[in-house]
């Protein structure tokens, strides 16, 4: 895929995104600030104490009891997503952009054209 990154374990991150330096072959949206290998902050928020902290109060949607940044939606897992890098499934289940869904649940990798069929 155009503009993926192979990680040091030799798979790839999607274009965007970036190695985790956490987790070794785990993928991370480049403009996000990683905490600890299960914790990222969006731009403009900043790791303390293991979470993220924005420097003002969200201005975007409600989604449950957080308060999202402006341009976020509230995903079906009921958390704050970014549309920049991710997609709701629409079944609890977020995939990069760059990833198509399946269902019932999961991401599969598409390429970008289609495979010839083989005859039988």
């Amino acid at each position: 895929m155009p503009g993926a990154v192979k990680t040091s374990t030799g798979t790839y991150c999607d274009p965007g995104f970036r190695e985790s330096k956490f987790r070794p072959g785990g993928c991370v949206p480049g403009k996000y600030t990683e905490c600890s290998a299960t914790v990222m902050c969006a731009p403009g928020d900043t790791c303390r104490d293991g979470d993220c902290y924005a420097e003002s109060t969200p201005q975007g949607p409600t989604c449950g009891e957080l308060k999202c940044h402006i341009g976020r939606i509230c995903a079906s897992t009921g958390r704050c997503m970014n549309t920049e890098y991710f997609q709701d499934c629409g079944n609890g289940t977020i995939c990069s952009k760059h990833h198509g869904c399946e269902h019932p649940s999961g991401c599969v990798l598409v390429a970008p054209q289609r495979t010839k069929q083989i005859r039988r």
